[in-house]
């Protein structure tokens, strides 16, 4: 029996049943708990076979044994990072050293700095100078810094309990050194320090609240779980740890080290606890999950859709499938995350009591403006998964029997139980049941502080939940600093897709507002900012690029932050850097400290404070008070620029309602991909644009109705736009429209080098003057083909010209370019017509009449006079004209 326990401690990655690869969908999690054809659920069968462990919920310190600076053979802890008091283990008396911090006061500034104990050494200070009062020199952000020591902090949880810890383990080796090191031997942990001790320590009594995480346990103990190697994964520098798999004598020797400790314990009300000691017998109640099937579970879309239905119908639905950890979107507060987590389960499905929150609460209406039925299944099927673990998980738990009474007796109270069998699950790995604990763990208000505060939450907790994260590469701890500086800094966030002198105004007027004005721009993962007609993307680099040229001659505190880490909203760009770099999520590698600033100014037009939505979106930063919202004046384009716009219309007609045309054609294709399969079903047999507009989401009407205003008569007079601005770099771009003046007055003086940042070439040709080249071009490779032919009727083949390999014999002499003149230059996506050259029946080897060819090709071809008097589509024999025409349109067509 003791040997089948000691099997089963919990150590290593711990999964959830839905971590399985056999568990894809929601009938797979419910057939991994209640079974199919006749056999029960995987859980089941585990407790009827094996004993389960359970899961303690302590503070983890690996363990091992090490040679102290006596020569003396010692335990110490290791927190897993890599500086030199890990790697050379934390004894006993450095664990102040390892764990406590200094607070110095800078005397060349007025910078507080807390940097821990241990840095301090390894900057060659001893530990017995590190006094209060103290007057040192200490390497800060690379610079030497006098600062004097004004605290030493106390109370760190691991140097009361790491000091427990270590003593009951050094007085069993002091004590009994022949019995211990016989047991150390076969542990393999006598002389290789990389093995060490998995275990969890509970200190209650040491804590003010009398507990130590989300369990308590109302005693003190050490877990010990198993082994576990120290290791550098291959091609880095990182340390890790990774599972042994102990044999019979090792685990009978772990059984007997707990017994020593006991033994030789002089630490009161604390014991050792074996493998033996943290399981879970089985009850006389057997497993019971109908009531739980039958809970009502309702999740909603937004405030009008939602669906309710039992637990058992969610997990049959075959569109509740296991998300992916590594399908993103971006959330209403502009951090980018996974479907799949506790917050959003906990925000989707609450607890009684507890506010409810809908899918489109949750994310960014900016980024997410249409919310499909593949994202309300992508984010159902997340929340579902972690509460049918839950609620059947609890149905196992209330089950069974607590062995030795560790903490609560029911094991519901408990983060829950361990189970290992690789026949069963498929793997070598322990297998954890949760009941409660699953969401209890993260605490209550986690969804309120998802959605408004995301620097309470670390983001790599959002994959702890399938996979426990092993210690290892801990980072070191940081250099804090606790005081603030005096100067003040504006941050402009925006997409400035692209950016023009309506911005650059906004920063000028910024920059008399505060010491240093950055501008950040975003740069959205799968969206695009696309030019109207020619499709053209405006990059992340090109906005920078563009900032750039737009600042010449700018203030001199205005400066674009580049960086190879943006985030996909600027707004959050603010609280990324207010975080110390090594903990950012973004902007990792901007040379930025949030200490040195008194006041953070956030700018937003004014023309936007009456936008709800604009205004949500800087929700995150009410309640810091070194934060303000600056309102900057909306700026207005010169009095000429209307003057412009009306000349241009009156002036262009003709070019100007094609582009209308175009518009039309282009919004509908438009209209139709934003078409949902719901919307689809509602369409009439023929639609039209408004048909299709008037079954799209309001936003993507709104996307719809924003284009189809793309013409000249669009143009906003008074106000700077983007939307414009696209708009006319295409308009000259596409249709060679004469907008420089218009372009000049969002963009300045140096428009040859705007365009080219934008297009990628020196200059934007003239349509006339390409097509102008182009003809010459073929007009000289004519003349070398006329030269060539001369030569050939002399020496050619002597009985005719030589016949094409690979010719169809009935195949008509047609040639194809499926564009017309009329509408070059041509904008992508629009429908074409086909301009077919049919050479003269003179030239047929078939002697068919030119007479017959006209019949039967009367009905098929209709002649075009605006560009031929001939017999179109015909032509004679050497009429070099219709044959350059040909070739001009083909080489257009490539060209664009």
């Amino acid at each position: 029996m003791i040997r089948q326990l000691l099997m089963e401690g919990p150590v290593g990655h711990m999964w959830h049943p839905f971590d399985l690869d056999s568990v894809q969908n929601g009938k797979d999690l419910l057939e991994f708990f209640v079974g199919k054809e006749g056999k029960p659920g995987l859980p089941e069968q585990y407790i009827n076979e094996f004993t389960p462990s359970i899961k303690i919920d302590g503070i983890n310190g690996p363990i091992r044994l090490v040679v102290n600076n006596s020569g003396d053979k010692e335990f110490a802890i290791d927190r897993m990072s890599r500086a030199s008091i890990d790697v050379e283990g934390v004894t006993a008396d450095r664990l102040k050293e390892r764990f406590e911090k200094a607070v110095l006061q800078a005397l060349d500034t007025d910078e507080v700095l807390e940097i821990p104990l241990h840095k301090l050494v390894a900057m060659g200070i001893p530990m017995d100078k590190l006094n209060i009062g103290t007057n040192l020199t200490i390497i800060h952000r690379k610079k030497k810094k006098p600062v004097i020591i004004k605290r030493i902090t106390s109370g760190h949880g691991f140097v009361n309990d790491g000091t427990v810890a270590l003593t009951v383990l050094n007085n069993a080796l002091s004590s009994k050194p022949q019995e211990m090191e016989t047991v150390l031997r076969i542990l393999d942990m006598w002389n290789n320090p990389n093995v060490c001790l998995n275990n969890d320590i509970v200190h209650e009594s040491s804590k003010p609240d009398g507990q130590v995480g989300s369990v308590k346990y109302g005693e003190d103990f050490i877990a010990f779980h198993g082994l576990n190697e120290i290791y550098n994964p291959e091609g880095k520098t990182t340390r890790k740890t990774r599972e042994i798999s102990i044999n019979d004598q090792q685990k009978a020797a772990l059984n007997e080290l707990v017994k020593i400790i006991n033994e030789t314990n002089t630490v009161e009300g604390f014991r050792a606890l074996s493998p033996f000691d943290t399981v879970a017998m089985k009850g006389e109640v057997d497993i019971d999950y109908t009531g739980v099937l039958g809970t009502i579970i309702e999740i909603k879309l937004d405030s009008q859709t939602s669906t309710s239905q039992a637990l058992s119908a969610w997990l049959g639905d075959s569109n509740i499938v296991k998300p992916s950890y590594s399908s993103r979107y971006t959330f209403s507060d502009g951090k980018v995350r996974s479907s799949f987590s506790k917050a959003n389960y906990i925000a989707l499905i609450p607890d009684q009591g507890e506010q409810q929150y809908s899918i489109r609460e949750l994310l960014s209406e900016e980024t997410h403006p249409d919310l499909d039925d593949d994202m309300y299944y992508d984010f159902a099927s997340g929340a579902i998964f972690y509460h049918a673990t839950r609620l059947l998980g609890r149905a196992v738990l209330q089950t069974l029997v607590n062995k030795s009474k560790v903490g609560n007796e029911a094991l519901t109270s408990h983060e829950g139980i361990v189970m290992r069998s690789k026949d069963l699950f498929g793997i070598d790995k322990p297998i954890k049941i949760t009941g409660d604990f699953i969401r209890d763990g993260m605490g209550s208000n986690l969804a309120l502080a998802m959605a408004k505060k995301p620097e309470a939450v670390n983001e790599s907790t959002e994959l702890q939940d399938s996979v426990e994260g092993e210690l290892g590469d801990e980072p070191e701890e940081q250099t804090v600093v606790t005081t603030t500086g005096t100067r003040t800094v504006a941050v402009m966030p925006g997409s400035f897709k692209p950016p023009h002198r309506g911005h650059l105004l906004m920063a000028e007027h910024l920059s008399g507002i505060a010491d240093e004005v950055l501008i950040f721009i975003s740069a959205p993962k799968g969206s695009k900012r696309l030019l109207p007609f020619s499709g053209t993307e405006i990059t992340y680099e090109k906005a920078i690029e563009l900032w750039n040229l737009l600042l010449k001659g700018a203030s001199g505190n205005i400066k674009v932050v580049e960086s190879s880490s943006p985030s996909s909203s600027p707004i959050m760009a603010l609280a990324e850097l207010m975080k110390p770099a090594e903990e950012r999520q973004n902007y990792q590698d901007v040379d930025f400290y949030a200490e040195e600033y008194s006041k953070f100014y956030l700018s937003m037009s004014e023309k936007e404070k009456n936008d709800s939505g604009s205004m949500r979106r800087f929700s995150f930063y009410e309640e810091m008070e070194n934060v303000e919202i600056k309102l900057v004046p909306a700026f207005g384009h010169d009095p000429e620029y209307a003057q412009s716009i009306a000349q241009l219309i009156s002036t262009s007609s003709d070019i100007i309602e094609r582009i209308s045309d175009d518009v039309q054609a282009k919004a509908l294709e438009l209209a139709k991909g934003l078409v949902s399969a719901r919307g689809q079903k509602r369409l009439p047999a023929n639609p039209s644009v408004q048909d299709y507009i008037s079954v799209l989401s309001k936003a993507n009407q709104m996307k719809v109705a924003k284009f189809m205003k793309s013409t000249p008569s669009g143009l906003d007079k008074n106000n700077f736009s983007a939307t414009d601005l696209r708009l006319l770099l295409d308009l000259k771009k596409v249709y060679n429209l004469p907008v420089d003046s218009l372009l000049k007055d969002f963009v300045g003086q140096n428009l040859e080098d705007y365009l080219r940042i934008i297009f990628g070439s020196g200059e934007v040709r003239e349509s006339i003057t390409v097509i102008q080249d182009m003809v010459r071009l073929i007009l000289a490779e004519q003349l070398d083909e006329t030269s060539t032919m001369a030569s050939g009727a002399v020496s050619g083949h002597m009985g005719g010209s030589k016949p094409e390999p690979n010719r169809d014999e009935d195949e008509d002499d047609v040639s194809e370019a499926k564009y017309h003149p009329s509408e070059l230059p041509q904008q992508p996506g629009l429908s074409t017509m086909t301009v077919r050259v049919i050479p003269s029946s003179r030239h047929k080897s078939d002697g068919i009449s030119d007479a017959g060819y006209k019949k039967s090709n009367s009905n098929r071809f209709k002649i075009d006079s605006s560009y031929t008097n001939k017999r179109a589509p015909y032509y004679d024999k050497d009429d070099i004209i219709t044959d350059l025409v040909e070739k001009v349109l083909h080489n257009i067509i490539r060209s664009n």
